[in-house]
């Protein structure tokens, strides 16, 4: 039987959010019963880590944690995750806005700001756009509540130098004009940033 192999993958990807454990800020750990081309694919793409080990379990790094996340929120949501989701985007609008990054960690402000104020862009409809140096990037988020949070999670595809690059990334809230936030790069770099709201 013919299929498409890149829905497939991207169910499993999804899937993987199911059994998440080991969560931290450089990744987790995900139960590895799924068929072994798909998760091959997975690793040549970059998603997982080499599931040909003895563990039972494979390695994700963030971003492929907040695109797993992603992913099963759009496959399986229901309608009350979907009113969820218009209560949260009631309760995020608070993201959007135009915030201009004055600080990032792993670059300092002669770069970031070499060609433009380096900015994040984000509308009502939770899409927007980002530049920090000469890496520029489409976003699409969503609002990420747990107790006592909330956070403007997203993943993006650009270009770096005129490469082709995507990521993921969040943004939270410090008082009604200042944000921090964190933005990966797929298999390339990971900074955190401090924005002010643009006036």
């Amino acid at each position: 039987m013919e299929y498409d192999t890149e829905k497939v993958d991207q169910t499993v990807l999804a899937l993987l959010s199911l059994t998440l454990h080991d969560v931290d800020e450089f990744g987790g750990r995900a139960w590895k019963g799924h068929d072994w081309d798909v998760l091959d694919r997975l690793h040549e793409k970059g998603w997982i880590g080499d599931p040909v080990s003895k563990a039972k379990s494979v390695v994700l790094p963030p971003e492929s944690i907040e695109e797993s996340r992603r992913l099963f929120d759009q496959f399986f949501g229901t309608d009350a995750t979907n009113a969820d989701e218009r209560e949260s985007t009631e309760a995020g609008d608070g993201f959007v806005g135009t915030w201009h990054i004055y600080e990032m960690e792993m670059w300092d402000e002669d770069y970031f700001n070499m060609e433009v104020q380096a900015y994040v862009e984000v509308r009502s409809d939770h899409l927007g756009n980002f530049q920090f140096g000469l890496v520029t990037g489409s976003l699409d988020g969503y609002i990420e509540r747990e107790v006592g949070d909330e956070k403007f999670a997203f993943t993006w595809e650009g270009r770096g130098e005129m490469d082709p690059v995507s990521g993921s990334g969040w943004m939270k809230l410090n008082g009604e004009n200042e944000v921090e936030g964190l933005i990966n790069t797929h298999k390339g770099d990971r900074s955190s940033f401090k924005a002010k709201r643009a006036s």
